[in-house]
């Protein structure tokens, strides 16, 4: 079955990393070809290229809100995400019934991943689990991957030794390389309400009483959670963070900073709110 696919990405004085164009390129091409086998797969199965055969996707188009204020964007594309509908077009030009989006993608200014293919296998493992929202793990500014896990009531950092390589569920997903199953929100979650939003930058307090902010993307999550949502990490894919801190034997070090602090176990200690705001 054909799913619509939005991307978006929030960003500041409309700043984009260049890799950007390369990812949305091989995006859009091979959602093309998803489709075109999904259409040769209506006539005859031989004629249908084995790769395809998971994942029929169509890729609607990119949106990009330029604003200081990461909530308000993301907020305003999964609003905007809900209300669009698509009119499918027959060979001889006749109407079809309009559609709703099916996924969100938003992916953030400083990172990208260029392959599609991963992308595309990311999104069908949401479809399969029903899940409301699948992320990619990005290595944070830090040091640690912005995947959140809960145990023994405390909330942690996820190993990235235990997840790497597997779809996984998490208690918080980083909003960095995060897709949102729009089906969910419409049954869920869908309406716009201020006093209970998708995004939020809410207000917390550190141990030592200094005032901070829980991350507006592990506010969502939280509001999943109580709705009884699952919230999915796929670690298949990891996508490239500008200006991480990635260890010399990682793929991504030429890109971006040497990790300097080594043999941190970051499951060790409880995340406090100014920590997950980082990143």
């Amino acid at each position: 079955m054909l799913k619509h696919l939005i991307c978006a990405t929030p960003t500041y004085k409309g700043q984009l990393g260049f890799e950007h164009r390369t990812m949305t390129d091989n995006l859009r091409m091979l959602c093309a070809f998803t489709m075109q086998a999904e259409m040769q797969r209506k006539f005859s199965d031989r004629l249908l290229v084995p790769s395809a055969r998971k994942y029929a996707f169509n890729y609607v188009g990119w949106m990009d809100i330029s604003s200081c204020s990461i909530a308000r964007n993301r907020n305003r594309f999964l609003f905007n995400a809900l209300r669009l509908t698509l009119t499918p077009r027959g060979q001889n030009g006749t109407a079809g019934a309009p559609t709703p989006a099916d996924y969100l993608l938003m992916v953030d200014a400083d990172t990208s991943s260029d392959n599609a293919k991963a992308i595309l296998q990311m999104l069908t493992a949401c479809d399969g689990e029903g899940a409301a929202v699948i992320s990619a793990p990005v290595l944070r500014r830090d040091g640690r991957y912005n995947q959140i896990v809960e145990h023994d009531g405390k909330m942690l950092y996820a190993d990235p030794a235990k997840f790497m390589g597997k779809v996984v569920p998490v208690r918080r997903a980083g909003g960095a390389f995060m897709a949102l199953n729009l089906a969910w929100f419409r049954e869920h979650w869908g309406t716009w309400d201020p006093e209970d939003p998708w995004f939020h930058m809410k207000p917390a307090t550190e141990p030592s009483g200094e005032p901070t902010d829980l991350a507006e993307d592990y506010v969502l999550c939280d509001g999943i959670a109580k709705r009884g949502g699952k919230l999915l990490l796929d670690a298949r894919l990891e996508p490239y963070h500008d200006g991480a801190p990635y260890p010399p034997q990682h793929p991504y070090s030429r890109h971006g900073r040497v990790l300097e602090v080594e043999g941190r176990d970051e499951t060790a200690e409880d995340v406090t709110p100014a920590q997950a705001a980082e990143g």
